[in-house]
């Protein structure tokens, strides 16, 4: 039973511990969080050219018009600065084949329209494209050996800087300079073949 103090004729209830276990609760709330922290939101992506684990429609391939995919992305990670998107093929018969290598995306950017011109910078001069596994400059899409189906992997990096590379970057000077950049990545698979 608590104690009642009487001012001029008025109950009061003793407040102090009242506010003691109002401190505390703060206190744990905000422990709770600084060692428990929300956890961060995963980069996502998407291609709305064809779904992920699906086949890629001929298209996009050196059976159809060749044109590279539509991809959007979400939940990109504070400090991006710029993009990057690599597509590989990781069953090609001489190990793994490079079909897009595309990197200075700007930070705000949330997708790449289909159909991306093969020339070294966009219309609005902000990306680059680096030399294909054909030994072209932009996308080559799929064209595997007659055989089982082979997976296509496309993967969006998101970076802490511009990366400062010269003309005809091959696959290994991309990554390379990406290293010790990457906030997070993404990926997506895509099968063609016959």
């Amino acid at each position: 039973m608590s104690k009642e103090y009487s001012i001029s004729k008025i109950k009061i209830l003793p407040v102090f511990p009242v506010l003691i276990g109002m401190f505390f609760l703060v206190i744990f709330n905000i422990t709770l969080n600084f060692v428990f922290p929300a956890p961060a939101l995963a980069l996502k992506l998407t291609t709305g050219s064809f779904k992920s684990g699906g086949v890629i429609p001929a298209i996009y391939t050196c059976e159809g018009s060749n044109l590279s995919p539509l991809l959007s992305w979400t939940d990109v990670p504070a400090g991006t600065k710029t993009f990057a998107v690599i597509i590989k093929d990781m069953d090609a018969p001489g190990g793994v084949f490079y079909h897009w290598l595309i990197y200075n995306i700007p930070g705000n950017a949330r997708s790449l329209k289909e159909g991306i011109s093969p020339s070294r910078r966009a219309v609005n001069g902000f990306y680059a494209q680096g030399i294909n596994g054909f030994g072209n400059t932009g996308y080559g899409g799929p064209c595997p050996p007659q055989g089982k189906p082979h997976r296509y992997l496309v993967t969006l990096y998101a970076l802490s800087a511009k990366l400062k590379l010269g003309r005809g970057v091959n696959a290994g000077g991309l990554l390379s300079a990406m290293k010790g950049r990457i906030l997070d990545s993404v990926s997506v698979t895509g099968y063609f073949g016959s």
